[in-house]
């Protein structure tokens, strides 16, 4: 295997390693519809957009669980109701409870964002100084392209260990 030059993380764009499968929400969305891209897409973060497609925020699930924990289960029948959302074999939330809150007013405003042609090394800085796990790649319109987690970011590392 290729051993890491001390200038790779300056030399390679975000462009190469970001993932380009990017779950989204919009703003205006139920707050419950977080929760459901969090099971169905298995993520940590979803970037939140607005009616123009930019990106306005940033939510994980983190955001979700300091918001409101979840309720755990206490019996049977409790596993067929249809206004559940189950966190794990024994949790759950109900629709209504999420959706009383209001995304926008969760989620991380005006997330850090950078650029597919920005340097790898300007995103573990940023994310080391503003102790970031998700950053938002956009275009030059703030349009989403991707995204930039500490994962990609040790998946690239790991090819030349």
């Amino acid at each position: 295997m290729d051993r890491l030059e001390p200038d790779l993380l300056n030399k390679t764009n975000i462009a190469n390693i970001m993932n380009k499968k990017v779950v989204t929400i919009h703003e205006d969305d139920d707050f419950s519809q977080a929760f459901i891209k969090f099971s169905a897409d298995h993520v940590a973060h979803i970037v939140v957009l607005n009616s123009d497609e930019q990106v306005v925020g940033l939510i994980s699930q983190k955001y979700l669980y300091k918001t409101k924990s979840p309720r755990k289960v206490v019996d049977k029948e409790m596993e067929f109701r249809p206004d559940l959302l189950r966190d794990g074999e024994d949790a759950f939330y109900t629709k209504e409870m999420l959706d009383s809150y209001i995304l926008s007013n969760v989620m991380q405003k005006h997330p850090l964002v950078l650029h597919p042609q920005d340097s790898v090394s300007e995103a573990v800085l940023q994310m080391a100084n503003k102790k970031l796990s998700c950053i938002p790649i956009v275009d030059a319109g703030n349009k989403i392209t991707g995204v930039l987690t500490h994962m990609e970011i040790i998946a690239f590392i790991s090819r030349f260990c």
